[in-house]
């Protein structure tokens, strides 16, 4: 916005005087956005600035504008709110891809670390599913498809889990129903290769992420 003394704008010729308390408003109010600041400044306090208002009307525009400026930073954190729990979710959903493993071909990686990941090493409750810890297969599906989301495949999904069924990383029991645990001890009898590695790279991710555990 350029200023003179032979500017129009909005239709009112802007005087060396308005146009000094127009600079200053915009200096103080500077967290409304350039078009509503206009349109209250020319258009509301048009009389109040340009019409020679009183001190009275100036203090009403200054009321305004300071409503309007805190509508402004009210959304404007609102809006930082958002963005950081957008990057939280991202950031959870991606926590997975920092589990190293190392899987045989027609084994889908993103849906082997979820599911060791999501399922059981940190899953969305605090506690985890290790050793005697058992859940239904249901909450560990739920798990590793809200984290991710349209990447989800529930044919991959289902031989991942087979795979580390069969490698003795993940480990069934029938008690109402079938559960299951996460076994991180890479010496018991059915655990394969496969399994010991993995369970290796589990127990890397524990104490990475839950050093006291």
């Amino acid at each position: 916005m350029v200023l003179d003394h032979s500017a129009t704008l909005q239709g009112a010729i802007v005087s060396s005087k308005a146009e000094e308390m127009v600079w200053r408003l915009r200096r103080k109010y500077r967290e409304i956005p350039f078009e509503r600041f206009e349109k209250i400044v020319f258009v509301i306090g048009k009389e109040a600035i340009f019409g020679g208002g009183s001190d009275e009307d100036i203090a009403v525009l200054e009321m305004l504008l300071e409503e309007e400026a805190k509508k402004a930073r009210d959304q404007k954190e609102a809006e930082r709110g958002e963005m950081e729990q957008q990057i939280e979710r991202i950031t959870a959903s991606m926590l997975h891809r920092t589990l190293l493993l190392s899987l045989p071909g027609g084994i889908d990686h993103e849906h082997a670390r979820a599911i060791l990941v999501y399922g059981f090493l940190a899953p969305s409750s605090s506690r985890r599913f290790i050793g005697g810890k058992f859940l239904p297969p249901e909450h560990v599906l739920e798990d590793v498809a809200n984290k991710l989301g349209v990447l989800f495949n529930p044919v991959e999904y289902r031989k991942a889990l087979n795979f580390l069924i069969h490698q003795g990383v993940v480990v069934e029991r029938p008690k109402r129903g079938t559960v299951y645990s996460l076994n991180l001890y890479p010496s018991a009898s059915s655990v394969t290769q496969w399994g010991k590695e993995i369970i290796c790279a589990c127990k890397r991710f524990l104490h990475a992420h839950h050093p006291s555990k």
